[in-house]
């Protein structure tokens, strides 16, 4: 009676993520991020979240290639606003908690000015140290009027404020 040998599948080597699959990424996640509120942010950089967003993006879209998951349901049919809005807006939460604002961010107003409380951009930051060796910054908050951006509240203390972590571009006349 012949012997029975078991075949034992040939192992397959993990890649990197290749130039192609995440220039195809890239532009799938431009598409995405361009549906939603959170526009990139200042020169054209993406905030943080956006960049680890971008990089979890990307690592599903070389998976869905590489298992053959990528052929498009709807072709050239984008995603609603909401659902854009369901995948990145936990992850701007996220990195947007317990760190500082930033220039162009849009933040939350909820300081001792009751009848300013909204949201709005920072469109300055001032730094100060005193004698004493203390560091304070105060936030310039504007809102956007007829194209220009125009202060409500300035020297705003950071405990007043929570970055929402949604950016746009600040552009002032020089």
């Amino acid at each position: 009676m012949p012997e029975l040998t078991t075949v034992h599948p040939a192992r397959i080597e993990a890649e990197e993520v290749t130039d192609n699959e995440r220039e195809q990424a890239e532009a799938g996640f431009a598409r995405l991020l361009a549906q939603t509120e959170h526009a990139t942010a200042l020169g054209g950089r993406l905030p943080l979240w956006a960049r680890r967003a971008r990089e979890v993006f990307t690592l599903g879209w070389a998976l869905g290639v590489r298992y053959g998951h990528t052929g498009p349901a709807v072709s050239h049919t984008p995603v609603t606003d909401e659902e854009a809005a369901v995948a990145l807006t936990p992850m701007a939460k996220r990195v947007s908690d317990g760190r500082a604002p930033d220039l162009g961010e849009l933040v939350q107003y909820h300081g001792s000015l009751t009848s300013r409380h909204g949201r709005y951009w920072v469109t300055d930051i001032r730094g100060t140290i005193s004698h004493g060796g203390a560091a304070y910054l105060g936030y310039r908050l504007s809102e956007m009027r007829d194209g220009r951006y125009v202060t409500v509240a300035s020297n705003v203390r950071r405990v007043s404020i929570t970055p929402l972590g949604v950016f746009g571009t600040l552009e002032f006349d020089r």
